[in-house]
């Protein structure tokens, strides 16, 4: 008797009740703050920090234990009927504290099936780490380090230097190493008051040639 292979609405069925379920079990195993949003300093390596994350990193401690799925049921062809692919995304982030180093650690998973490929396949797969050493109130080193392994592969690693006076502002000094070579950065943010401040930044390009400017200036609460 020829077995009849499970279609896009059975495995759709299937995950619809043990999501549920797998969440319910791990509930109790993960605290609340695990299913909360990421915060804005959390571990990234291959984007660079904003002014905003930089202060958060120097100023409190910031990022948290994350766990995040995504279940998606895409159409390949517009005139399919239902679904004719499944989509699987898992994203996990853990993060360490004790006094003032901190330590994170994340790793991607994301995965498809479709009609004519009858297994769940990998499509990418995210390693990360990242650390954060509070020197003082005033000075911190960050560090982050990642591989990506998806279409091709990605590898990026930064290390940078954190200051922030008593007035707020912030200066900060990045190096990273990327495939195309190593790019150095150097940015300040300067409040003029206690809502407004002007970020500037300067980063060579990865082939060691022009120095990419970049200017902003933020208003916090306008309009309120």
């Amino acid at each position: 008797m020829k077995q009849r292979r499970p279609t896009a609405w059975t495995i759709l069925c299937a995950v619809s009740v043990l999501v549920p379920a797998a969440a319910a079990f791990a509930a109790p195993l993960l605290p609340s703050r695990a299913f909360q949003s990421p915060e804005p300093c959390t571990l990234e390596p291959f984007a660079d920090s904003t002014a905003e994350q930089r202060e958060q990193q120097v100023s409190r401690e910031c990022g948290h234990d994350r766990l995040q799925m995504r279940v998606a049921t895409p159409r390949v062809r517009p005139l399919d009927t239902g679904p004719s692919r499944v989509e699987l995304e898992v994203d996990q982030l853990v993060t360490l504290r004790a006094d003032d180093l901190t330590a994170s650690a994340r790793l991607g998973w994301a995965g498809s099936r479709q009609e004519d490929r009858p297994r769940l396949q990998t499509d990418r797969v995210l390693v990360a780490a990242g650390g954060l050493w509070r020197l003082d109130p005033q000075w911190a080193l960050a560090m982050k380090v990642g591989c990506d392994l998806g279409a091709g592969l990605r590898t990026r690693a930064t290390l940078s230097g954190l200051y922030r006076d008593e007035e707020r502002n912030l200066l900060f000094m990045q190096v990273s190493a990327e495939e195309a070579g190593v790019v150095p950065a150097v940015g300040l943010r300067w409040w003029l008051a206690p809502h407004a401040s002007i970020d500037l930044m300067a980063r060579r390009t990865s082939d060691g040639g022009a120095i990419e400017p970049r200017f902003a200036l933020q208003i916090l609460g306008f309009g309120r």
